[in-house]
């Protein structure tokens, strides 16, 4: 696995790059019910040929996805009982209220 981790990082840098910037103020971000992400030209794409369509279509939240997701995160938060964290059930149903 000679350098499999390599482009991996690669990829995961030009995320950790934006957040950085959202934090310093140099970039915007677009409010979804998942939470913030990048615009459209907001990822530092030098290197990558892919078309601003395709970076649309991949930045695309989908509802009916999530939504489709809510029973297995119940069910999975439900193994932890009395010990799920309060702010983390509060979340989850903040979560399910914006996917409405």
């Amino acid at each position: 696995m000679a350098g499999g981790s390599g482009p991996v990082f690669g990829e995961n840098s030009r995320v950790l790059k934006w957040m950085c910037e959202r934090i310093e103020g140099k970039t915007e971000a677009v409010k979804t019910p998942i939470g913030l992400q990048p615009t459209v030209d907001g990822l530092d794409m030098k290197g990558l040929a892919i078309d601003a369509q395709d970076i649309k279509a991949l930045l695309n939240v989908d509802i009916e996805a999530w939504r489709a997701e809510i029973p297995d995160i119940e069910k999975h938060f439900a193994q932890f009982g009395d010990r799920l964290p309060e702010r983390l059930k509060r979340q989850f149903e903040a979560l399910e209220e914006r996917l409405k």
